[in-house]
């Protein structure tokens, strides 16, 4: 599978190029350690198997309260990647994330 997306990331380009750019980006910083094709089909695969479950409530204030786990295989791996990202912009904070080295996309904010 990753042989495949080592001869065809270059669609994206034309198809998806934010996604294209940030993915490339991602792979210049780390190139030393996977290809572009492996974080294409490693952005890829996530994107076809995970399933999370979640709940939005409304609390009698008012306020709106998200809550999420993260169905995924092996989470011992995961817990080797997974970070915690604060988002500023200048100076001034705008939000936090919760992030996956080598995928792009916030997954929890």
């Amino acid at each position: 599978m990753v042989l495949f997306f080592e001869y065809t990331n270059w669609i994206w380009q034309f198809t998806q190029y934010e996604r294209y750019m940030e993915i490339y980006s991602i792979h210049n910083y780390i190139k030393d350690d996977l290809t572009l094709g492996q974080l294409f089909a490693f952005n890829t695969l996530y994107e076809i198997s995970s399933y999370c479950s979640s709940i939005v409530a409304r609390m009698k204030d008012g306020t709106i309260i998200h809550g999420r786990n993260l169905d995924f295989y092996h989470p011992e791996l995961l817990k080797k990647v997974t970070y915690n990202v604060k988002f500023v912009r200048g100076e001034e904070y705008v939000y936090d994330a919760v992030m996956f080295a080598g995928l792009m996309g916030v997954y929890s904010g």
